[in-house]
């Protein structure tokens, strides 16, 4: 019998939607043109940056959020696929994110590599595969196709948080012109 993978492609069209394919909802629309202000831009005093503690309200840079997506993506991927091996420590060098943190450039590439590794586990998947129960990063078990539908809904959801950020930052910036 022909191995299925109509779910399998579901999810990955989904995901690259989610990501790069939506010129007005994916992660990487809102990331078109992104500058080094934009990028570390603080709302309000209280805004966490990427090595920082968080803060209550919890509001964060859009580097911040972009670290914290890539870092989620592998992270999932590991504990879920991957046997396990990832701390949180260890994504961030696997990543390289000190060196990512230098330019918007390099920051939105490490995410492509956090993204890229997530999406050739899904492909290499069948639909059968999604009902089996992995892991999670903080040791739960859930369904497979739990993990990618979570991280379809991380990219929308922080996507908007970015836009909404750089709106502020580009709003400040004209106020003070």
């Amino acid at each position: 019998m022909p191995e299925t993978r109509k779910r399998v492609e579901l999810l990955l069209a989904m995901t690259g939607d989610a990501y790069r394919k939506s010129r007005w909802h994916s992660l990487k629309a809102h990331l078109k043109g992104l500058s080094s202000d934009e990028m570390h831009y603080r709302p309000v005093p209280e805004t966490a940056d990427v090595e920082e503690k968080r803060k209550a309200p919890y509001i964060a840079t859009v580097a911040a959020k972009l670290v914290h997506v890539a870092l989620c993506k592998v992270m999932y991927e590991n504990h879920a696929f991957g046997g396990r091996t990832l701390d949180w420590g260890a994504a961030w060098t696997w990543l390289g994110m000190h060196e990512a943190l230098e330019t918007p450039e390099l920051l939105i590439a490490a995410l492509g590599k956090a993204n890229e590794r997530l999406r050739n586990t899904l492909a290499g998947l069948s639909d059968d595969d999604l009902d089996e129960e992995v892991f999670t990063n903080w040791g739960e078990k859930k369904p497979a196709w739990w993990i990618f539908n979570v991280m379809i809904q991380h990219d929308l959801w922080h996507g908007g948080q970015i836009s909404t950020l750089r709106t502020l930052c580009k709003l400040e910036d004209a106020r003070s012109d």
